[in-house]
């Protein structure tokens, strides 16, 4: 219950007669209560999902909130980042190039935009992102900014790039010993 009184009579200051009203606020109780376990989940979520960054930019590419998992992997605090450009994160090449305009710009039109590609961490360190860019929208269905979640993946990009090199290696020694098993005599 809830109510509100207020003193209506007075005798030698002390209060003789009050009126108020009580209202009934169970229902209204028990929804707080259920939003602050919903909130309470969604943060145990966000927070115990430390392989994977997850962010939120409002429409300005500006960082909103921060989850564990992107200060592990970006390395900025969040009372660091948060206010500041998302396109940070983006290797100087690929800002000249128009890439953090042109991701913001397809997730909005199609409702996601693939990123995998190298990215900057704020130690000026490279590393290889893969995730997915996606619009964020009110309870009403408008678009408020974006959401972006991202794991880091440089450990398989550089084990992949490494496969590639050794393959590309393997070929061209293959391609000199059958070179020179055709034509034996021209090392002599």
């Amino acid at each position: 219950m809830s109510g509100y009184g207020r003193v209506m009579q007075r005798v030698d200051n002390e209060p003789l007669l009050m009126s108020g009203v009580m209202f009934d606020i169970t229902a209204r109780r028990q929804a707080e209560k259920e939003l602050f376990r919903i909130k309470e989940r969604q943060k145990a979520i966000l927070e115990s999902a430390r392989d994977y960054a997850i962010l939120t930019l409002d429409l300005n590419s500006r960082v909103q909130d921060w989850n564990a998992g992107a200060e592990a992997v970006f390395g900025y605090a969040e009372r660091e980042i948060v206010g500041e450009s998302g396109d940070l994160f983006f290797v100087p090449e690929d800002r000249a190039a128009g890439v953090p305009e042109r991701e913001r710009v397809t997730a909005l039109q199609q409702g996601w935009a693939e990123n995998e590609r190298w990215h900057v961490r704020k130690d000026g360190s490279r590393f290889y992102g893969s995730g997915i860019t996606s619009p964020l929208l009110n309870e009403g269905g408008k678009v408020i900014g974006l959401v972006k979640v991202m794991r880091d993946l440089t450990s398989q990009k550089q084990a992949e790039d490494a496969l590639k090199e050794a393959d590309r290696r393997k070929n061209e020694f293959l391609a000199m010993l059958a070179h020179e098993l055709r034509n034996p005599m021209a090392t002599l």
